[in-house]
């Protein structure tokens, strides 16, 4: 699952609270955690990697599907 934090918000990641989601969006598990965060807002699900404000790098956490 392909995310990124609204803006102005940090989102811990699951597994590695120290390491956060920005706006720069990042592919993670398709989990609970990922899908309540999304629900409440903070997180936003990416369709299209081009239209995010990213100069093309996709960052992955370790383990994401």
């Amino acid at each position: 699952m392909l995310v990124k934090a609204k803006d102005g918000v940090k989102v811990p990641f699951e597994n590695n609270p120290a390491q956060v989601i920005e706006q720069e969006a990042v592919s993670v598990v398709d989990s609970l955690y990922y899908r309540r965060l999304v629900q409440q807002g903070d997180l936003v699900i990416v369709e299209n990697v081009a239209k995010t404000k990213t100069s093309g790098k996709v960052k992955t956490e370790k383990g994401a599907d």
